[in-house]
C-alpha cells in the first residue's frame, strides 16, 4: 500500500529537534581494541568521515583511540546538518573539554573540512532560540535571523569551530 501523505505535500510534517549528543574517546595503549569505533544512533560510516575530517584537517589524532558516540534518547542520527555538532563534540572529548553550555551548533562538515549551510537554517535557529539556546555556531552567512538575546559565532571550515574548545 502506497504511502497517501508522500504525494501530498500540505500532509508533510517537518519536525525541528534538538539532539544532545555525547562523545568518549578513550586512549587504549596496550588493548585490543585501539582503533575501535562504536556509536548508538548515529551512522557508525559517518562519525568516521568526521574523524578522517578531524585527523587531516584539525591535526587532531585519532588514530590510536577509541571513539565512542551517543545520540540522547535513542533517536537515529542521519542528517548532515549536524556534522559539525558530532565533530566538535568528538574533539572536545578527545581534549577532555567540554561545549560551552547553552550552545547549538549547526553545519554540514565536508571532507576538506570547510563548514557548510544547512537547509532550513533560519527555523533551526528560531527553534534553539525557543528552547532557550543563547549561542549558536553556524556556517559562515551574512542572511542569518535577528533573534534577540541570540549570539552567533560564524565559522567557515573545522579549525575556526575548534577554536572555540579552544583546540
Amino acid at each position: 500500500m502506497k504511502a497517501y501523505w508522500k504525494n501530498h505535500p500540505a500532509l508533510r510534517m517537518i519536525l525541528m529537534l534538538v539532539l544532545f549528543v555525547l562523545a568518549l574517546v578513550l586512549v587504549v595503549s596496550g588493548w585490543k581494541m585501539t582503533g575501535q569505533l562504536a556509536g548508538l544512533g548515529i551512522m557508525l560510516v559517518g562519525v568516521a568521515l568526521l574523524l578522517a575530517v578531524l585527523e587531516k584537517k584539525a591535526g587532531l589524532r585519532f588514530y590510536d583511540k577509541d571513539v565512542y558516540t551517543n545520540v540522547v534518547g535513542g533517536i537515529r542520527l542521519d542528517e548532515r546538518a549536524c556534522d559539525l555538532a558530532v565533530a566538535m563534540c568528538i574533539a572536545g572529548a578527545g581534549a577532555d573539554i567540554a561545549l560551552p553550555p547553552r550552545t547549538a551548533i549547526l553545519g554540514e562538515l565536508s571532507l576538506t573540512g570547510e563548514v557548510r549551510p544547512v537547509n532550513r537554517l533560519d527555523k533551526r535557529i528560531q527553534e534553539c532560540a525557543r528552547l532557550g539556546f543563547s549561542h549558536i555556531v553556524v556556517p559562515n552567512s551574512d542572511t542569518l535571523p535577528k533573534v534577540d538575546g541570540l549570539n552567533y559565532t560564524r565559522v567557515k571550515n573545522i579549525r575556526e569551530a575548534l577554536c572555540i574548545l579552544g583546540i
